[in-house]
């Protein structure tokens, strides 16, 4: 990040230098704010996955999972571990809730044989 301020820095001058350092604090700052929001992002990801693993498994749970997962997915740095991650669990959830779709309708048919 300071390599990429230092040439506007060289080309500014003396002039803006002010509002420049201004920019830079303000960089270093977001790059924090991100560290600290992925953390926190994490936390809530592993209370969900917790959550699903306690509910009882129904579809408008498991949709319920999906949608909280991409909730956080959306706020996580894109291309981040978390991110990738995320985007991991997200793909298991949506599995799950094909398989018990389809575990469902089978029974269904099954059931509908047998009458």
């Amino acid at each position: 990040m300071a390599k990429q301020v230092q040439p506007i820095l060289v080309t500014l001058g003396i002039e803006g230098y002010e509002e420049l350092a201004k920019l830079k604090s303000a960089f270093r700052g977001l790059d924090t704010t991100v560290q600290q929001s992925d953390a926190v992002l994490e936390k809530a990801r592993k209370a969900i996955l917790d959550y699903g693993k306690q509910a009882q498994n129904s579809e408008a749970t498991l949709k319920g999972l999906e949608t909280a997962l991409k909730g956080v997915r959306e706020q996580a740095t894109l291309h981040s571990p978390l991110y990738t991650q995320l985007t991991q669990d997200i793909k298991e959830v949506s599995k799950a809730q094909r398989d018990y779709i389809a575990d469902l309708n089978s029974t269904v048919s099954a059931h509908k044989k047998i009458q």
